[in-house]
């Protein structure tokens, strides 16, 4: 009874396209991190924390920041992780993120964070 649901359908050339398409993008994901919360730091500059959720980021990448006032060119000047500095940052991991020459004015919760 019910056998139908058993059968398999047969592979569409289109879909296998597809899921190759969309497996050579997951190998090389290009960087993505959503902005939690913002700090002003004296004789630092703007920190801005959250998840990294997409690819890698690195001292001294060129970032975008994206948000409700545009579009804002700026450059990672430092990284840390729960009091640990860093070099290099890895999606998963939450970090705090020095940004060069931006004010915490410029950056508000939700805005996006992607390489330049």
């Amino acid at each position: 009874m019910f056998d139908f649901w058993k059968r398999k359908k047969p592979e569409d050339p289109w879909d296998q396209q597809t899921e190759n398409h969309i497996a050579q993008q997951d190998n090389t994901p290009h960087f993505q991190m959503y902005v939690d919360e913002v700090f002003s730091i004296s004789g630092r500059g703007t920190v801005v924390t959250g998840t990294i959720k997409a690819g890698t980021l690195r001292v001294n990448d060129r970032i975008l920041i994206m948000g409700k006032s545009g579009r804002l060119a700026t450059q990672v000047g430092g990284l840390e992780t729960f009091h640990k500095i860093m070099e290099q940052a890895e999606a998963g991991e939450y970090v705090g993120v020095l940004l060069r020459d931006v004010k915490s004015t410029d950056v508000e919760k939700g805005d996006l964070l992607l390489k330049g």
